[in-house]
């Protein structure tokens, strides 16, 4: 509604002209984040809401039901070669990313469904689904991922929102992939 109420201010003001060129603000941003893990890449694009004073986990997000871990649509990870994920093999490729949010415990599920809008999750397609731990952290607004602690052959993927850290250890074998080559 806000957006709407701008966008009469502005022509009130302002008129027409130049409006088709105004990027107002989305209330949940699109945002990616990418990092070389010594000769991996790993990117992350998704959609950032706002906690905005609303009560998020048990709440805007429900706990035991399937989350696409963002807004808008499913959030997508893209590994440019083989990773361990919490010491489970994951193949190169790109993944749609849902989790199953716990009070204690989450579920993580990377799908090789991609480019799919909303909740069109379906388990039968999962590559790698694994338990994981949330842990406290810093108030956070916005939802973010972050790449953090980063090696040539590790790095913590961290989903940081509100008060709550997501944190999956990836490992990526650098030195036997340059042997390799």
């Amino acid at each position: 509604m806000w957006k709407s109420v701008i966008v009469i201010l502005l022509v009130l003001c302002f008129g027409t002209v130049g409006l088709a060129q105004l990027d107002l603000p989305l209330p949940s941003p699109n945002s990616s984040v990418s990092q070389n893990v010594g000769i991996t890449k790993v990117e992350i694009t998704y959609s950032s809401p706002g906690v905005k004073g609303r009560t998020i986990w048990g709440g805007l997000v429900p706990y035991d039901k399937v989350w696409r871990t963002g807004a808008n649509s499913a959030t997508e990870m893209h590994f440019s070669t083989d990773v361990k994920i919490n010491g489970q093999n994951l193949p190169a490729g790109e993944y749609s990313f849902f989790t199953i949010p716990g009070e204690n415990e989450w579920t993580v599920m990377f799908n090789s469904r991609t480019d799919i809008g909303g909740m069109d999750y379906q388990e039968d397609a999962d590559t790698l689904k694994l338990k994981v731990k949330p842990e406290a952290g810093e108030f956070r607004e916005r939802m973010t991922f972050l790449i953090e602690n980063n090696t040539n052959s590790s790095a913590d993927i961290v989903l940081h929102w509100e008060k709550l850290r997501l944190v999956l250890k990836m490992e990526a074998s650098t030195n036997e992939m340059i042997i390799k080559l």
